[in-house]
């Protein structure tokens, strides 16, 4: 950084400092490791439209995800729901597990949206998302545009 000379002081550089940068990037946009059952698509939740969502596309049928975050990630931010295309009286759950350890579980509703503060995934190399839903009535749970944080 260069600070000009004025009022008698002369112009003066600082030492050269390392700066790591972090930026929101769509999770659904990353490159998808081992993943069944799911698609990545936009869903109504609530009556308002989430893009770039991960939902499980047969309801009863088990649905996962997992994309390598190779320690480069300190945020994971989303909602939770059963989108509004699931029947009256259908559940869900979603889990999210970072390096096989469960890090957050939400049991869901029809109704019910869980916006979830950020989660910490520093040094998490592998994120994984499971999905289980009911078959009747079917089911459809959605992580909506989820996001992490993460440098190059």
């Amino acid at each position: 950084m260069l600070k000009p000379g004025s009022h008698g002081i002369k112009k003066g550089w600082s030492k050269t400092l390392e700066v790591e940068v972090y930026r929101w990037q769509k999770l659904a946009t990353r490159r998808v490791g081992p993943s069944e059952n799911i698609s990545t698509t936009s869903v109504y939740i609530g009556a308002g439209l989430a893009t770039r969502s991960l939902v499980n596309i047969e309801p009863g049928v088990p649905a996962s995800v997992e994309y390598t975050l190779g320690r480069k990630c300190v945020e994971l931010r989303a909602r939770y729901a059963l989108t509004d295309q699931a029947a009256t009286g259908s559940s869900g759950e979603i889990s999210v597990s970072a390096d096989g350890a469960v890090r957050t579980t939400h049991t869901l509703a029809v109704g019910t949206i869980v916006d979830d503060g950020p989660l910490d995934v520093s040094d998490v190399f592998r994120l994984k998302i499971d999905i289980s839903t009911t078959p009747t009535p079917a089911a459809y749970a959605a992580v909506a545009t989820p996001e992490v944080l993460c440098t190059r």
